[in-house]
């Protein structure tokens, strides 16, 4: 909705006699700067108008006029404060001038003070009752405070003044559509014979028609938005949709198919089209569009979103269709897949269970009996486990050894059919048996028989299989078997891009690496995939090289997460946040209470706002959720591309988590190599996986190679003597400080004493930047008054004056072995 006023400026001629001390210009001179002041407003060229007025306000201080029209120009180059500082001058002169209350009320309403807008558009009703565009004004004056019905009055008189009006017809739809109005359809279909063309009339009217499920009226509707924009991908996605909810499934196909053909990765398209393949009975085709689905959509972008796939009502048209969820996608899967025969659909039921789809939305599945079954049981091909009581290794599954490097193992379950003798555990280590454990069975007069059986698996570079069977005297059944099973030590890792992504990389050893998630494979734990993941995965390789011990990372990361959108619900457990889907992996992975410590990597879609007392949020739920997390490992985020304003303040206060919080080091992202402005190639990711692990080495694997592993934290900024013209930085660091060479960066040489300082925000120029131990002496050119010193820019290379910003990439301020110093905003300096 646009601001709107057609009233029509009148530039009158009116002299005033000429102050005695303005005698610099002659009244002809001054009639002609009236004159050309006037041609000026009228060619729209305001700036030029303004220049004028300004001199003339000066001769002619009591010019009525003269102050409107400074208004004026002050109003059409947005200077709202002038405006109406202008404007109030103006009526100070005469009170009885309408226009110059409109003038003043679009100000106000610019400026968001809709009440003062009300009643200078008040005011002009009473001389112009009959201006239709003031009543429109006004009716945007109560919208900006959400009075919704008392705009409506005012819309309803502007439309009767001028009915072919289509803003207010279009903001009147809007608003009678919050209070479910049946005569909203006939202001759509008015704006639409009005302006044949108008695609929001278009829109706004096809989302009435789904919200009413009038498909076909609907469908005409989304046609005429692809014809009008016919590049516009959403808009074949709404009507593959339609088509799906009238039942033309071959129609829906071939438009969803479209979407695909020009955008392959779609995965909107991709998961509407397995829907409507399933319906039309095209199993194998719905099956591989859902496997596509989860190889594009791994980390399941809509997490945060409910749904249920069997419940699709057009309210998710209206919302714009949004990218159906990982629950919802692995019922459909199993739907497919169970119409084929293929027993893998129980693995897909099990997956969408744990994120939080309940019975009833997968009722269309198979009945209780069966639902119990598919929930419960999907390893053998005879029914002979009673499914609740059945306990039994994850493919692929890491147990987290204890106090004595070792991990316990569970076997247990009911058999239900009779004949059998006993039931057994074969363990295998590295392919070769490693013992078997038996039990006798007894049955009971329900002809149950319990088991219970267990065995230990050792936290080393082998990997375990497990067998379970039952015997008599004439069979030898194998029931089940699970393989690839390790014991180790668990870590988490949470944040935003920069934790999950990476390229094609494949780290040593990484047959000992396992993570927990949901994926395309029919399993929750697997190996992680060497296409992305590349910090997680250069972490996991330097603890297997080093301490010959298997690790899982649990990732609950995202990319372009605020830290607003990890914070835990009322319930911490909630499958449909972000939170809540990491407590459900940890916890169904049984890691929640064993896992050694957090790495949080996050920042750079977040302003400083409220950033401490969010993380104290987050840190506080994770010790209350994983108890045994030792340490939490934050990575102070880097100036890039990607980030937010205030990026400087917000770490600063990462800086601070440190000093804050005992069980929480920082470590900066400062001084990592391969930046791409976001985020890096998978050199950058090596390096802080192997620098993360020398910290991890030192708190959990007891290594004594603890020099310059740790990010340089600055202790003190002090004068070094009366002069004031060199600051010694000191830090807190066992090693001694390099200061980095001088480098080139688009084209330019930067250097520590030109581009990494500010002294009360403005760039220092130092003479030079040394460093003795673990102190840095920045030299300065002359004695300054400065009283804060800050490290590194918020963003951009501020000395250089490039245009556009090149974003900071060095030299820095490291260790001898490469970790960056801690960058630091604002400190203040002390005397020497």
């Amino acid at each position: 909705m646009r601001l709107l006023s057609i009233y029509s400026l009148l530039f009158c001629l009116i002299f005033l006699p000429v102050s005695a001390q303005k005698k610099s210009k002659t009244p002809q001179e001054i009639d002609a700067l009236y004159q050309h002041s006037g041609r000026l407003l009228q060619q729209n060229k305001f700036a030029e108008a303004l220049s004028d007025l300004n001199i003339l306000a000066q001769y002619l201080p009591k010019n009525f006029i003269v102050f409107h029209n400074r208004s004026v120009a002050h109003l059409n180059l947005n200077n709202l404060g002038a405006a109406i500082a202008d404007a109030t001058i103006a009526i100070s002169i005469d009170k009885k001038h309408p226009g110059i209350y409109l003038m003043r009320g679009l100000a106000y309403l610019r400026s968001k003070q809709s009440e003062a807008a009300l009643a200078d558009f008040k005011q002009f009703i009473v001389f112009n009752p009959r201006d239709y565009a003031v009543y429109y004004n006004s009716a945007l004056a109560l919208l900006q405070q959400n009075r919704l019905r008392e705009a409506l009055p005012y819309l309803d008189t502007c439309i009767k003044l001028n009915p072919t009006f289509v803003d207010a017809l279009n903001s009147r739809a809007i608003i009678k559509n919050q209070f479910g109005d049946p005569t909203i359809e006939r202001d759509f279909k008015e704006m639409i014979r009005l302006q044949p063309t108008m695609y929001e009339a278009y829109h706004n009217l096809g989302q009435l028609y789904l919200q009413q499920n009038r498909y076909a009226e609907a469908r005409g509707m989304m046609q005429k938005k692809i014809q009008l924009r016919p590049y516009e991908i959403l808009n074949q996605i709404l009507l593959g949709f339609i088509e799906i909810q009238t039942g033309n499934y071959t129609e829906s196909i071939s438009t969803f198919s479209e979407v695909l053909n020009r955008d392959s990765t779609n995965i909107k398209a991709l998961s509407y089209r397995a829907f409507a393949r399933y319906r039309a009975k095209q199993y194998a085709k719905a099956i591989a569009d859902c496997d596509t689905f989860f190889r594009y959509n791994p980390e399941d972008i809509s997490r945060t979103m409910n749904g249920n796939l069997l419940d699709m009502s057009a309210a998710s048209a209206v919302a714009g269709i949004q990218t159906l969820t990982h629950s919802q996608m692995y019922p459909l899967r199993a739907l497919s897949r169970r119409k084929l025969g293929d027993k893998s659909w129980h693995s897909d039921i099990r997956k969408a269970l744990l994120l939080g789809q309940t019975n009833e939305q997968v009722r269309e599945l198979i009945d209780t009996a069966e639902k119990a079954e598919a929930i419960f049981y999907d390893i053998t091909k005879e029914r002979v486990l009673f499914p609740q009581a059945w306990q039994f290794p994850e493919h692929y599954q890491l147990y987290a050894r204890d106090h004595n490097d070792s991990a316990r193992v569970p076997l247990q379950g009911i058999i239900l059919r009779l004949g059998y003798d006993s039931v057994y555990v074969r363990t295998y280590k590295n392919g070769a048996l490693l013992h078997r454990s038996a039990q006798i069975l007894a049955y009971n007069a329900s002809s149950q028989a319990t088991f219970s059986l267990q065995t230990s698996i050792h936290a080393e570079k082998s990997i375990y299989r497990f067998e379970v069977g039952v015997k008599n005297k004439t069979q030898d059944t194998i029931l089940a078997m699970r393989d690839s099973i390790l014991c180790g030590d668990a870590f988490m890792m949470n944040g935003q891009s920069n934790v999950v992504y990476g390229s094609a990389w494949k780290p040593q050893e990484n047959q000992y690496f396992r993570t927990f998630s949901l994926n395309i494979d029919d399993h929750f734990w697997n190996i992680p995939p060497s296409e992305n993941n590349t910090l997680a995965n250069a972490l996991m390789e330097n603890i297997v090289k080093v301490s010959s011990v298997p690790v899982a990372i649990i990732n609950g990361g995202l990319g372009g997460t605020k830290i607003e959108t990890h914070l835990p619900r009322t319930l911490h457990s909630e499958p449909s946040s972000l939170y809540g889907r990491l407590n459900t992996y940890a916890t169904a992975a049984n890691l929640a209470k064993t896992a050694k410590a957090m790495i949080w990597y996050q920042g750079e879609a977040n302003t400083a706002d409220d950033y401490g007392q969010k993380f104290d949020t987050l840190r506080t739920a994770w010790k209350q959720d994983y108890p045994s997390i030792n340490k939490v490992y934050v990575v102070q985020i880097r100036p890039s591309e990607c980030g937010q304003a205030t990026q400087d303040a917000l770490r600063e206060i990462q800086r601070n988590f440190g000093t804050k919080y005992p069980d929480v080091e920082v470590i900066a992202a400062s001084g990592l190599p391969a930046h791409d402005g976001c985020h890096y190639r998978n050199d950058g990711y090596i390096t802080l996986g192997k620098q993360l692990f020398n910290l991890i080495n030192r708190d959990f694997y007891k290594a004594t190679d603890t020099l310059g592993i740790s990010s340089p934290n600055l202790v003190k900024a002090a004068w070094t003597g009366a002069k004031r013209d060199e600051i010694a930085l000191t830090f807190a660091s066992n090693d001694a400080l390099v200061c980095g060479s001088d480098t080139s960066v688009a084209g330019k040489v930067r250097t520590l004493a030109n581009d990494a300082f500010l002294l009360d925000g403005k760039p220092a120029k130092a003479v030079s930047v040394r460093s003795e131990k673990n102190v840095v002496l920045v030299k300065l050119s002359s004695a300054s008054g400065a009283k804060t010193i800050s490290y590194i820019p918020e963003k951009c290379y501020v000395a250089s004056g490039d245009v556009p910003c090149v974003v900071y990439e060095g030299p820095w301020i490291t260790t001898s072995r490469g970790v960056g110093a801690l960058t630091f905003a604002n400190i203040m300096i002390t005397a020497p």
